[in-house]
């Protein structure tokens, strides 16, 4: 039995996002330079407008949705849920909150692998001295969503 892809996209200032689910969980939340035809579903568009209130800065925390995750990504991404809309932590303090100082790099890793960008802050997680690393959608997306995120 086939699956159907459902998909929504959505323009901002910097870029356009496209969100993929399926009929039971979001499949993945990605800036690209061309979104193909909408066909959206009611998960895709729930995601898609808490996105457009991100962006007007009237949404601070997003819904917890259905999501495809290794169990390591979801021990991460648990914590990395859990910062602060505004605030930041480093990938050192992700690890040790994960109980393995020595998985900096396995965070790190993750993190830049993120298919739920916004959804699962990964933008909030910076390097030693608040240096900003790798993130899917480059570092300037990162440093912008920063910058959003500052009242």
């Amino acid at each position: 039995m086939r699956s159907i892809v459902y998909n929504s996209s959505l323009k901002t200032e910097l870029g356009t996002i496209f969100i993929t689910a399926n009929e039971k969980e979001l499949l993945g939340i990605h800036f690209v330079s061309l979104a193909p035809c909408e066909n959206e579903n009611k998960l895709t568009k729930t995601v898609k407008t808490e996105l457009m209130e991100y962006f007007a800065k009237t949404r601070t925390a997003f819904s917890t949705y259905p999501l495809k995750l290794s169990t390591i990504e979801r021990q991460i991404f648990n914590i990395v849920r859990e910062i602060p809309y505004g605030e930041t932590m480093s990938y050192y303090q992700v690890a040790k909150e994960l109980g393995n100082v020595n998985a900096v790099k396995s965070v790190a890793k993750v993190l830049q692998d993120n298919p739920y960008l916004i959804l699962l802050p990964c933008h909030r997680v910076l390097g030693k001295n608040k240096t900003l690393y790798n993130y899917q959608a480059g570092i300037r997306v990162k440093e912008e969503l920063l910058k959003l995120e500052q009242m």
